[in-house]
């Protein structure tokens, strides 16, 4: 299981280069947030960490205190943990067992894996405290771009996802309090958005 488990992390963060804007996003992420000033960053349905150690790199790097530290949560870490290349991730499996409230929430690729019901219920648990939220996903207005990762993730992983339109999370964000701004990202057959919404 678990040799198994990490030659698909593997393999997943190399097929991840070219299909992901990870750059562009990166630039996007340090131009629009003060990572060094944020505590704690959850990183929703982190998997392989590739975003969480970018995260915990950022908040070392430009912290003089040491860094903040990054809350990876996905379900996978109940039967394994990956590696950490940094001592500030924190690797959780179950949203409830989450002890501090993030000032960040990202999620990269997940919401279109969640139904409307799981994302409205973590939608209504953001406080005051989590000052910045962030979604990349698959914008499904783009309908070609939209099928072809339905179809990848029907054929790769067997699992039916629902589409993802980004004005319907921003109207969901805008009614909490949120100001958001839309990032549209193409790479390949893709239309990859950013939406970064502050408070």
């Amino acid at each position: 299981m678990g040799f198994a488990t990490h030659s698909l992390d593997v393999l997943r963060k190399f097929g991840r280069s070219y299909v992901l804007p990870a750059q562009e996003i990166q630039t996007l992420l340090e131009q629009n947030i003060p990572l060094d000033t944020l505590e704690c960053i959850l990183d929703f349905g982190a998997g392989t960490l590739f975003w969480s150690e970018f995260f915990a790199a950022k908040m070392i790097k430009n912290s003089s205190s040491g860094g903040g530290g990054v809350i990876a949560l996905d379900s996978i870490y109940k039967t394994y943990t990956p590696p950490l290349k940094y001592s500030n991730i924190t690797c959780l499996w179950d949203l409830d067992s989450m002890k501090k409230e993030p000032d960040m929430f990202f999620a990269s690729d997940v919401l279109h894996h969640l139904n409307l019901k799981a994302w409205q219920n973590i939608l209504h648990n953001f406080t005051s405290k989590t000052r910045y939220v962030v979604i990349k996903d698959i914008d499904a207005t783009h309908r070609f771009g939209n099928f072809a990762n339905a179809m990848h993730d029907l054929l790769i992983n067997g699992e039916r996802v629902r589409s993802i339109y980004p004005h319907d999370l921003a109207r969901d964000l805008e009614e909490l309090g949120y100001h958001t701004q839309y990032f549209y990202i193409p790479k390949l057959w893709y239309p990859h958005f950013l939406l970064i919404a502050k408070r």
